[in-house]
């Protein structure tokens, strides 16, 4: 029985050391080379209290910014919600989006996102034809739906 747990333990991490494999490198390989999109949407993470995003924000709002100076989109939506430290996600990426040098024009800020679910909703209103989703690898395969 025990040989039994085991092995399935082991199946099942290598089930998922692949898939993760997988949805690293389709977010690594993903460009916009092949089409331009609409939008692209930047899903929130922890911002501290005073307004600085946390590593894997910054690294996920770098990635859109780069994405958006190669001209893959001509407009951002930075979603997220308040957490426990009390600053608004999608403004704190704002902020640092025009720091970067991004037109506010560009952006577009929602502050009422729970979870990456809800969050779809917020940028639906957003766009017509093709979304793109610049963040890390992990979110990478959740927004791009077409209508």
């Amino acid at each position: 029985m025990q040989s039994l747990i085991k092995k399935t333990i082991k199946i099942l991490l290598i089930v998922f050391l692949i898939l993760a494999s997988f949805i690293s490198l389709y977010g690594f390989f993903s460009s916009c080379q092949t089409s331009q999109s609409d939008l692209l949407v930047v899903l929130g993470n922890k911002v501290y209290p005073d307004g600085t995003l946390s590593p894997v924000l910054k690294a996920r709002v770098d990635r859109s910014f780069d994405a958006w100076q190669k001209g893959c989109a001509s407009h951002i939506l930075v979603s997220g919600g308040t957490g426990k430290e009390g600053f608004p996600e999608g403004t704190a990426m704002a902020n640092y989006l025009i720091q970067k040098g991004v037109p506010e024009t560009s952006i577009s800020v929602d502050n009422k996102g729970i979870n990456s679910y809800n969050n779809s909703f917020a940028y639906e209103r957003f766009v017509n034809k093709r979304k793109l989703a610049k963040s890390n690898s992990s979110h990478v395969l959740l927004p791009r739906t077409s209508k």
